[in-house]
């Protein structure tokens, strides 16, 4: 008995059979036969037994072999008929076999549109699509996948990775590969923007031979590795005074800049000499742009003092020192009232000479009004009474 009737070889490969012998249809092996039984194979083209160190074990195990020669058969196959045999050279039990002649490895095809270029935030969910061509449909329709990432030529330990993927149609020649794989390592933190990626695939066809072309062992793919983050960086500190003084509110402007190709936001800390956070802000930031952000703070001290902006979970950090603090002294105190009261009197002088302009202003105001008026009443008079009139007797 044996379960595979169909053999695909190379011409001239050394081919080797391991059958058993059990009674008729029961799974009883057959042991203990003597030397006298025999096994031999026979073909249509060759007279005589072809099979070669053959030996029968006392369990019923039989071994043998035979060279598939290509004068065996004028096509790509021929049959194989093997017998077992009595003493008396009867056929006791006989297997029939199907022995292909497979000489051309299996090409591999890539669908190399998800391959040229593998973004980081993307490797849980890698399309592959390919495509096994060979004489002879597959037995075992499988197609391994393995990587590795690198970092300046060196395997990254713990990146390393297979899976497989089974077939999802079939042709005459052609095995169809369609299937979405996860290669991101189990610790993402290993991978940084200068990582590499290796992928390549691993299949067999029936005869043995080993996959070939674009994307095998021997032609791996190597992907350009798009590194798909937020990155923010420090760009600018900068200082609005280069001359300090004691218990004067200072200003810094930082310019942070996102270099990466996702949006996020990012903690910033603005800490003094000792490590303590004096301000604390979440600065987001869109893809390949920067912001501005300006920082208050009181100097606190005449001696050196040291800002420190730090991104939080970011490992970075810029520092500014703040020298030649000046000690704010009394007799700027005394100057600046000088020019306090200076600046109270002049205004105090233009004060009263604008009250007294506006007094003068109402009076001169108010005689111009009574002048029209003399001038009106004089101009608009009764004319005198004729003294003919005064004589009413004479008028009578």
């Amino acid at each position: 008995t044996n379960n595979e009737t169909k053999i695909w070889t190379k011409t001239n490969e050394l081919i080797e059979l391991e059958l058993y012998l059990s009674f008729t249809n029961y799974s009883i092996p057959v042991e203990y036969l003597s030397n006298n039984y025999s096994v031999n194979g026979l073909i249509d083209s060759i007279n005589g037994n072809i099979l070669i160190n053959t030996t029968i074990s006392q369990d019923g195990k039989v071994v043998t072999q035979l060279f598939s020669n290509e004068t065996f058969s004028n096509s790509d196959m021929f049959e194989l008929e093997i017998n077992l045999l009595s003493p008396q050279l009867d056929k006791l039990a006989l297997l029939n076999y199907e022995i292909y002649f497979d000489n051309n490895p299996p090409l591999l095809s890539l669908n190399l549109k998800d391959l040229l270029k593998i973004d980081s935030n993307k490797l849980s969910d890698l399309q592959v699509s390919a495509i096994v061509s060979d004489e002879y449909r597959l037995n075992k329709p499988h197609l391994a996948v393995k990587w590795y990432f690198t970092n300046n030529g060196t395997i990254i330990d713990g990146t390393e990775g297979e899976t497989m993927i089974n077939s999802t149609e079939f042709t005459l020649y052609n095995t169809y590969f369609n299937q979405s794989i996860d290669i991101s390592p189990f610790n993402a933190n290993l991978l940084n923007k200068d990582s590499e990626v290796v992928i390549w695939f691993e299949a067999f066809d029936n005869s043995g031979f080993e996959l070939t072309g674009l994307g095998t062992s021997n032609e791996p793919i190597l992907p350009k590795f798009n590194w798909v983050d937020f990155e923010p960086k420090l760009d600018i500190i900068s200082v609005e005074s280069d001359s300090p003084i004691f218990g004067q509110d200072l200003e810094i402007m930082t310019r942070i800049v996102n270099l990466g190709q996702l949006n996020g936001t990012v903690e910033v800390n603005l800490k003094d000499n000792d490590g303590n956070i004096l301000e604390a802000r979440f600065i987001e930031i869109e893809p390949g742009k920067w912001t501005e952000t300006n920082w208050n703070f009181e100097v606190w001290t005449t001696e050196q003092i040291i800002i420190t902006i730090e991104l939080v979970n970011y490992s970075q950090s810029r520092q500014i020192e703040i020298n030649d603090i000046e000690e704010f002294e009394s007799s700027n105190r005394e100057l600046n009232g000088l020019i306090g009261l200076v600046l109270l009197l002049t205004f105090l002088l233009v004060g009263g000479f604008g009250f007294a302009y506006h007094r003068s202003s109402k009076e001169l105001e108010q005689y111009t009004k009574l002048h029209r008026q003399n001038v009106s009443k004089k101009r608009y008079a009764a004319p005198p009474r004729p003294s003919e009139l005064d004589n009413i007797g004479e008028e009578e």
